[in-house]
């Protein structure tokens, strides 16, 4: 597998990625020289994680026969002590399966339903997984 990434414009920062037949940009943001008109590369970096972690969950769901309905993946990051070599994550996971029929209509999240009628979520707060990267200089 190859990704492209050029240069959208001549002495520009922002960038054009090119990924199998997708497309998508990167950016930064004024403080470094550019726009912020697309995710920058941090960003991009934590949506890989947020998406693996995700697609990961419904993926061995689905293999084991476990009915999940939905993924949430929030990832938190503090960038502050990179140029010293850390960079730290934080992951957090809720999961949504339904024992209900799968006739039964998806409650909105404001709804008083959201936790009853056959639907179990786990909470907004589950075991945060962290991780630090020890950057090499």
């Amino acid at each position: 597998m190859s990704l492209e990434s050029r240069t959208e414009r001549p002495f520009g920062l922002a960038q054009a990625l090119k990924v199998r037949t997708h497309t998508f940009r990167a950016d930064v943001g004024p403080s470094r020289g550019s726009t912020d008109s697309a995710p920058g590369p941090h960003d991009l970096f934590d949506a890989s994680l947020a998406a693996g972690k995700a697609l990961t969950a419904a993926w061995y769901a689905r293999q084991k026969g476990i009915t999940l309905e939905r993924v949430e993946v929030q990832v938190e990051r503090d960038d502050s002590q990179e140029r010293h070599g850390k960079y730290l994550v934080k992951v957090r996971r809720a999961f949504q399966t339904r024992f209900a029929s799968p006739a039964t209509p998806w409650p909105g999240e404001g709804d008083p339903a959201w936790c009853a009628g056959g639907t179990h979520r786990r909470p907004r707060t589950p075991p945060v997984a962290t991780a630090t990267a020890t950057l090499a200089a």
